[in-house]
């Protein structure tokens, strides 16, 4: 969470209540670096002050996971809860991108800048293509970019290495108010959603066509006709 001026009573509650547990860290973002980005507006592709900040946030969120220990990194957003059997589902989702691809890139569960599931040795080489292109793109558009190769620099790292897409939703949106956009976002980020282009870029999305007897896209084509499906 950023430090910004002003108390956080819900941050303090947890921090005190999970002083003990070695599994949970809290991590607070000094104020320094993400407060000198001016108030230019937001455009549809241009990123505005209040998205490079956000930017700047997920970076120094990514960059708090110990990517010596845990041999995956998976990232949520605070707004979002975990679908039931989500966990079950991960488990499944890892197991079945080696068995297709055992060096593969990246996976999502979710929309968004959420439910990016990696490999911990490429979390570092992922938050600094952000930094490096914050001022660019917005956060959403890059994660895009990076794992479909979509530019040179992208394309060299990813070298041909699998990004996968589950075709259900595994996170449920909490509320319909987001705290970059205006409008309400009603029937987003539901349970079992089929992850398609109508939320997400076609080079993202799962392709039913492609993958209707799979649920992870793109699907292992020597399968034929039999079904796939979590």
């Amino acid at each position: 969470t950023p430090q910004e001026r002003g108390e956080h009573t819900a941050l303090d509650q947890l921090r005190q209540q999970h002083s003990s547990n070695p599994l949970i860290e809290f991590h607070v973002q000094p104020k320094a670096g993400r407060t000198d980005e001016g108030n230019d507006p937001d455009h549809a592709n241009k990123p505005g002050a209040r998205v490079r900040r956000q930017t700047k946030d997920l970076v120094y969120t990514l960059r708090q996971a110990d990517s010596s220990s845990p041999s995956h990194i998976f990232v949520m957003e605070d707004d979002f809860y975990l679908c039931p059997h989500a966990l079950d589902a991960l488990f499944y989702i890892i197991d079945k991108a080696y068995k297709m691809d055992d060096d593969w890139l990246a996976m999502k569960v979710s929309y968004g800048f959420n439910g990016i599931l990696l490999r911990s040795k490429d979390v570092e080489p992922f938050a600094s293509y952000l930094l490096q292109h914050y001022r660019r793109r917005p956060p959403d558009h890059l994660q895009t970019e990076w794992w479909a190769g979509e530019t040179a620099q992208s394309k060299k790292y990813k070298s041909g290495r699998s990004y996968f897409v589950f075709r259900y939703n595994l996170l449920e949106h909490i509320g319909v108010q987001s705290s970059l956009r205006a409008e309400k976002m009603v029937g987003f980020g539901v349970c079992g959603q089929e992850m398609n282009t109508e939320l997400m870029f076609p080079v993202d999305a799962f392709d039913a066509k492609k993958c209707g007897k799979s649920d992870m896209c793109p699907c292992n084509r020597d399968d034929g006709d039999q079904e796939n499906l979590w």
